[in-house]
């Protein structure tokens, strides 16, 4: 799905940490228009995207009393529902619960039926350390996923050749496969770095690619060859 070649919306507040960590969210994820982050009562606590402030804060508001309506309703078998997706004429809604109440919100274009679980995962760390709330526990069997920089072959964008560890590259050593199952328009890669380490690298639709380990784990040695400066 392209997105539309749109300004960010004129603002009516200050710039804040939550803006920044919106905006890349709202940037990761094809087709979103505006992404909130709102607290248990409904209130914007910032916002960011190409449509104005008042639709995003009042569609925010809405998605997180209706969130809380449908949260642990009998018919989802006693479990409680974190997130929510409205599929609507002119847009599609998304909204999930991270933390104390807080939630976050997507709005997202017409015929939009998905969002990037990577993106969400990596905003709402973001988010929940930023506001100082607890964050929630992965799932034993749910890939923890972080964004990756990372340089591609100039032959083909969709195949690496490096990943930034900290302020230095490192040259990936060898490609020891592809991931299998994934969305069309995704690829993934079983890599080995030169300094012996493994990971899995996942490029999303927009260039935008994810890695299963921190790069702070990954760090060669100070001072190590294996490292190459960009």
């Amino acid at each position: 799905m392209r997105r539309r070649n749109r300004r960010p919306s004129e603002r009516v507040q200050l710039v804040t940490p939550f803006t920044r960590i919106l905006e890349q969210l709202v940037n990761a994820c094809p087709g979103a228009l505006g992404a909130a982050f709102v607290d248990a009562e409904g209130e914007t606590v910032d916002y960011a995207g190409v449509i104005d402030s008042f639709t995003i804060k009042v569609a925010a508001a809405h998605l997180r009393i209706l969130l809380h309506e449908i949260a642990g309703l009998p018919a989802l078998g006693g479990t409680t529902a974190r997130d929510l997706m409205l599929r609507g004429h002119r847009r599609t809604f998304f909204i999930r619960a991270v933390s104390e109440g807080y939630a976050v919100v997507l709005l997202l274009c017409r015929g939009a039926c998905s969002v990037s679980e990577r993106a969400l995962q990596v905003a709402e760390r973001r988010l929940t350390m930023e506001a100082s709330l607890p964050p929630r526990k992965a799932r034993r069997d749910q890939t923890v996923w972080y964004p990756a920089d990372v340089e591609t072959s100039a032959r083909d964008r969709r195949r690496p050749q490096a990943v930034r560890l900290g302020t230095s590259w490192e040259t990936l050593d060898t490609v020891l496969g592809a991931v299998a199952g994934l969305p069309r328009r995704e690829v993934g890669y079983r890599v080995r770095l030169r300094s012996g380490a493994e990971l899995t690298l996942i490029r999303e639709p927009g260039a935008h690619w994810y890695t299963d380990e921190p790069a702070a784990e990954l760090l060669a040695p100070r001072g190590s060859a294996l490292s190459r400066t960009r």
